[in-house]
């Protein structure tokens, strides 16, 4: 019964109580009916009760946008995002973007539907193409769920702009932005290498004609750089770190001088590394040793200083190592005995020192080898090292190991 008026009436139907202290409230969890009988006086019976609750799904919270960068193709934006931190009460099933030139009427967004879908995955990005260059356009994004899209995030702007490397006629082909990021890297670099010489690179000539490069494979990338003997007198450029496709470098017999820039160690997929025959100095990288793919390493006749780093013995591929005429001092590293591919080893006239590691006579495809001219090397010659035919080993001057 309940309590109307002057007197109680009783209530012989269901009667239904609402609340609107829990709206907003998450429905997932342990929910309680606390019922007290006020005046125990009154006859009554409870005799059952439900709780039903009622919503619906949310919409997912607000995502990022990480970045908005110039497309080197030109007339589009790379734009990146993260993920909100709200996902809603279902997972993200797409991402929506949106654009608008920043001076341009605040109605007049472009929406892109589905831009990322769950479906297709892949990382939050999306090139946004079809825009005019030298216009700054502001861009949104929202993550979208069952319940349909959130809210937009906050408009981060850029300014599409072609690369000069498209603008120039170097590159023809816009959509080829690898290329693109390969010409602005030599662009880059032309006068550091270069120094008194000179290099034809420029935005307005074709790459096919510029000097010493070769662009193959099918994706249309810059696979050598052949420039040996070309009167280069600058220092190596640590922006020829950034060609990724990049097979062959070949800048020997120049007059470079400087350091081995460690970015070289970026080139994964590079199979020919020549420098020598410059005037190369300091140290050789460590960073050399993450070349998987290198095959022939010839850095001889420069004046490199210091040891040789124990990476070199990472180079899994390696066939051939010519270390020879500088001034590297310091022992021979046993890890150069991993190297099971090693063909010819040249390592003399330095300033090596200690014992000649026993791992260097189990490289079975060893085939010659140059050590003298290394006063500071000591102890004896491992066996499998002075079988093979092709060595110095009577320049050398020491014995053979025995029991080998």
């Amino acid at each position: 019964s309940a309590f109307f008026g002057a007197g109680f009436v009783p209530l012989y139907d269901p009667f239904q109580f609402g609340s609107a202290k829990h709206l907003g409230e998450d429905p997932n969890g342990e929910w309680k009916l606390h019922v007290t009988d006020y005046i125990p006086a009154v006859d009554g019976i409870l005799n059952g009760f439900a709780i039903t609750v009622y919503g619906h799904e949310r919409a997912p919270g607000v995502a990022t946008v990480a970045s908005v960068e110039v497309n080197v193709g030109g007339e589009a934006l790379d734009v990146a995002w993260t993920a909100p931190g709200e996902a809603g009460n279902s997972a993200i099933t797409a991402y929506d973007l949106r654009y608008t030139p920043t001076d341009g009427d605040a109605s007049g967004w472009t929406v892109l539907e589905g831009v990322w879908t769950a479906d297709a995955g892949g990382d939050l990005e999306y090139t946004v193409t079809g825009l005019t260059d030298g216009i700054e356009h502001d861009v949104q994004i929202r993550a979208v769920n069952g319940s349909g899209g959130g809210m937009w995030s906050e408009a981060v702007g850029e300014t599409p702009t072609s690369s000069r490397c498209v603008t120039g006629g170097a590159v023809t082909d816009r959509a080829n932005t690898g290329l693109i990021y390969d010409c602005q890297a030599l662009l880059e670099a032309r006068d550091t290498l270069a120094g008194e010489g000179s290099l034809n690179w420029s935005a307005d000539t074709p790459m096919a004609d510029w000097d010493g490069v070769v662009i193959r494979g099918a994706s249309e990338r810059v696979t050598r750089l052949a420039l040996g003997k070309k009167g280069l007198s600058g220092t190596i450029p640590s922006e020829l770190g950034s060609l990724g496709e990049l097979r062959w470098l070949m800048l020997h017999s120049n007059r470079l001088s400087g350091g081995i820039p460690s970015e070289l160690g970026s080139l994964s997929n590079l199979a020919l590394l020549r420098l020598s025959d410059n005037l190369l100095e300091g140290q050789i990288p460590a960073e050399l040793g993450r070349l998987s793919s290198l095959v022939q390493l010839n850095l001889s006749s420069n004046d490199i200083s210091g040891p040789i780093p124990a990476e070199l013995g990472d180079l899994g591929s390696l066939e051939m190592l010519w270390l020879h005429r500088n001034g590297l001092s310091g022992p021979i590293p046993d890890a150069l005995g991993r190297l099971s591919g090693l063909q010819r080893l040249w390592l003399y006239s330095n300033d090596l020192s200690g014992g000649i590691p026993a791992s260097l006579g189990d490289l079975a495809n060893l085939v010659a080898w140059r050590l003298s001219g290394n006063a500071g090397l000591t102890g004896c010659v491992p066996a499998g090292l002075a079988a093979v035919a092709d060595n110095d080993l009577a320049k050398l001057g020491l014995p053979t190991c025995s029991g080998n």
